[in-house]
């Protein structure tokens, strides 16, 4: 099959590699994708033994450039046949690596997908805008930080939150602009490190990612309506697997330079986070705009310690979270 004359793709080019692999299979038999798993490893390890070779001095490669691209050529035809075994087109892997690299630039996308909520009833909604206060308290000496909720765009709760049931402990529904949201938190360690105002790395995954069990939880919107949402997506577990990834981005945050920008988050990261949400509504969303709903998160979350509270707009339209001094002022919008 030549190839003057005619565009190499990787999948033109996968053509050509099937000719000379000698076994075709697409997944008949699971120890076929050992052979090309192994070659991937061979040929990896036979760059490393000739560069510790010209390292130590000994190298009998003349043309190291030349023998390096050969491996690489080897590996692309190994990498090839692993995707033909799978039974996947390398054309589709590389456009979705394509994606996945796209995404690493603190780009907007969160308008590219629909709310999770979009189809529920008004009252099971996230507000499109939310604004918060921090307020830091240090009269105790160690510093506690109160979240209150200033305003909500729209409003589905106009009257405040809905009582459910009557008793000591009424069960509500909804929230209440002007409450507090929560309760008091402070930073649970032997070290000052600002995960008192944790919930800025909620509001990030909410703002970006229009996902977050745990401010829904805390907003009293959980979406009843379908009961198999409100148990898998909005319940207990789901806000523990948040709450985890807050807390280990938070105890991460040190070794990756505050995750000041989306570059700063690391692969493995982002690959635990899409392991633990594999199950979740929110999987079906790029890791790489997990990083920019990490990145916000925590860009905010250093302005709110640095000025020791302030407001916060989580604005789910324009997949921002911001912080200011000052409240900011919203346009009102109808349920």
């Amino acid at each position: 099959m030549p190839v003057e004359g005619r565009s190499l793709t990787f999948s033109y080019y996968a053509r050509l590699a099937a000719e000379t692999d000698q076994d075709i299979g697409a997944g008949s038999d699971p120890l076929e994708l050992s052979v090309p798993l192994l070659g991937l490893a061979g040929e990896v390890g036979s760059l490393f033994v000739e560069q510790k070779k010209r390292y130590r001095g000994d190298s009998k490669i003349s043309n190291w450039q030349a023998f390096v691209a050969e491996e690489l050529g080897d590996l692309l035809w190994y990498s090839s046949a692993v995707c033909r075994h799978l039974g996947a087109d390398i054309d589709t892997v590389m456009k979705g690596d394509a994606d996945r690299l796209q995404g690493v630039e603190p780009v907007n996308r969160a308008q590219r997908h629909k709310p999770f909520d979009a189809t529920f009833p008004q009252e099971e909604r996230f507000p499109r805008q939310l604004q918060l206060r921090f307020v830091e308290d240090r009269s105790s000496g160690e510093p506690k930080v109160t979240m209150t909720l200033i305003d909500a765009v729209p409003n589905a709760f106009p009257d405040g939150a809905i009582p459910l049931a009557t008793g000591d402990m009424p069960k509500m529904k909804g929230y209440t602009v002007g409450q507090q949201l929560g309760d008091q938190v402070d930073n649970n360690s032997h070290r000052d490190d600002a995960y008192r105002y944790h919930d800025a790395i909620h509001l990030g995954f909410l703002a970006v990612l229009q996902w977050s069990p745990n401010l829904r939880n805390l907003l009293r919107i959980k979406r009843k309506s379908v009961p198999t949402i409100d148990d898998n997506e909005d319940g207990a577990r789901a806000v523990f697997a948040e709450e985890g990834l807050a807390a280990i981005l938070a105890k991460q945050a040190f070794v990756n330079d505050d995750y000041l920008e989306v570059r700063k988050v690391p692969e493995e990261l982002l690959e635990l986070i899409a392991s633990v949400t594999d199950d979740l509504e929110v999987s079906i969303l790029s890791v790489w705009l997990w990083a920019e709903a990490i990145c916000q998160g925590f860009q905010v979350l250093r302005l709110l310690a640095l000025n020791r509270g302030g407001f916060v707009l989580a604005d789910l339209d324009a997949g921002q979270l911001r912080y200011s001094k000052t409240p900011f002022s919203l346009e009102r919008g109808t349920p």
